[in-house]
C-alpha cells in the first residue's frame, strides 16, 4: 500500500522532460484506492510501511494533492 498524491506541476515537468529527451514515458499512473473500486491518477506514491501518516511524506511540489491509499497499480496515465 502507498500514500498517493496528484501535482499538476510534477505532471508538466515529467512532459517537459519526456520531450526534451524525446521520450514516450508516461507523466502519471492511475492506481485503485484502498477499500474502494475507484481509480486515481497518480504522480508519486509513498510506502505505506515508510512514514507514519501522509503528512509525513516528502513532498516537493506546493500544488501537491494527496488522493488517498491506494493498493494496486492498473496503467499508466495521460
Amino acid at each position: 500500500m502507498w500514500y498517493a498524491f496528484y501535482s499538476e506541476k510534477q505532471k508538466k515537468i515529467i512532459e517537459q522532460i519526456n520531450i526534451l529527451n524525446n521520450r514516450k514515458k508516461p507523466s502519471s499512473n492511475l492506481y485503485k484506492l484502498y477499500n474502494s473500486d475507484k481509480i486515481v491518477e497518480i504522480t508519486s506514491v509513498f510506502s505505506y510501511d515508510d512514514y507514519n501518516k501522509h503528512t509525513d511524506c516528502d513532498m516537493n511540489f506546493d500544488d501537491a494533492i494527496y488522493m488517498g491509499i491506494v493498493d494496486e497499480w492498473i496503467s499508466v496515465g495521460k
